[in-house]
């Protein structure tokens, strides 16, 4: 159980480096768009649409690793099988179709491949968290099942 222990810390360590690298890439998109739009001519007069829906996807996927930071807070604990963490799953796939909306947004504007293969992942990522959001909803009813027969 140690070694799953020490892999739980770890993975919650990993997950709070990326929270703050993305409050950190958030903070500087409005400054780095520009400065990309300047040195790359087909992305030319895109600035405010592109920091609009960057900023955006930002901060929905600072919300989305916000949940997952607590629901690995019930795992480190050994408690991962409760109705919170269906509802966190849920709202992280929640995060994830408003990224993909964004992303259709931004495809709007300027179609490539990155975007499209984008797109096609957090499709996935949607399809997949409602999927074990589900999973963890039956192990939590089997677990307030057997709770009760105790």
């Amino acid at each position: 159980m140690d070694k799953h222990k020490r892999l739980y810390q770890n993975t919650k360590f990993l997950v709070d480096i990326i929270f703050v690298a993305e409050i950190l890439i958030t903070l500087i998109m409005p400054f780095s768009i520009p400065w990309l739009n300047r040195n790359f001519s087909h992305l030319q007069g895109m600035d405010l649409p592109m920091i609009i829906i960057y900023m955006l996807v930002g901060t929905v996927s600072i919300a989305a690793t916000w949940i997952l930071k607590m629901i690995l807070k019930t795992v480190v604990s050994g408690n991962c099988f409760v109705q919170e963490n269906v509802l966190g799953l849920k709202r992280i796939s929640v995060c994830f179709l408003m990224i993909l909306i964004l992303l259709v947004c931004r495809a709007l504007f300027y179609l490539t491949l990155a975007i499209l293969i984008d797109i096609f992942l957090f499709f996935l990522a949607f399809v997949f968290c409602r999927v074990v959001a589900l999973v963890f909803q039956e192990a939590v009813r089997h677990k307030e099942e057997n709770d009760l027969t105790i």
